[in-house]
């Protein structure tokens, strides 16, 4: 429990560097800004399976789970508020419009979404945001939330395995 707890204020203290501090231009391997977003989808899903499983808990554990501070971990609207920030800040939405009209990306990306960390931690996003209304099983929103993506070309989904088979 206490493992799962520390996890969510990991993930809480790095994006919180990366929303309130000024733009970092900080260049990280693809497959590590995928994981990053993969994971965070991961640890919510798991810590709400957790969460779920009453009968194999001790009074103990359920009183812990219960206590204020404890409801908040891992709260579904903190994990699409991080998605929803990350796909915003970048402004990949837009960027993916104008690429797909032939025009340039650069040009709607704004002052993050120009810099590669959020450019792709965005991108990510938006198939975290799939996977996460797909456990919720909002199918049609998990689909619309793809629309900007062409899967039908290669593009930045491709060169992360994981991520083009998430």
């Amino acid at each position: 429990f206490e493992q799962r707890v520390a996890s969510f204020y990991n993930y809480c203290e790095f994006f919180n560097i990366i929303f309130l501090q000024k733009p970092q231009d900080l260049e990280l391997p693809d497959i590590w800004l995928w994981e990053l977003v993969d994971e965070f989808v991961y640890q919510f899903q798991n810590f709400t399976q957790y969460r779920a499983r009453l009968s194999d808990k001790t009074d103990e554990e359920i009183e812990k789970l219960s206590e204020p501070n404890n409801t908040r971990v891992w709260n579904i609207l903190c994990l699409l508020n991080v998605l929803h920030s990350l796909v915003d800040m970048s402004n990949i939405k837009q960027q993916l419009e104008a690429t797909a009209k032939g025009e340039d990306p650069n040009s709607v990306a704004g002052e993050h979404g120009k810099l590669s960390l959020y450019n792709k931690l965005g991108y990510f996003s938006l198939v975290g945001l799939l996977r996460v209304h797909s456990l919720l099983g909002d199918y049609h929103l998990a689909i619309k939330i793809l629309e900007p993506i062409d899967i039908s070309r290669k593009s930045q989904f491709t060169l992360v395995p994981a991520c083009q088979i998430s």
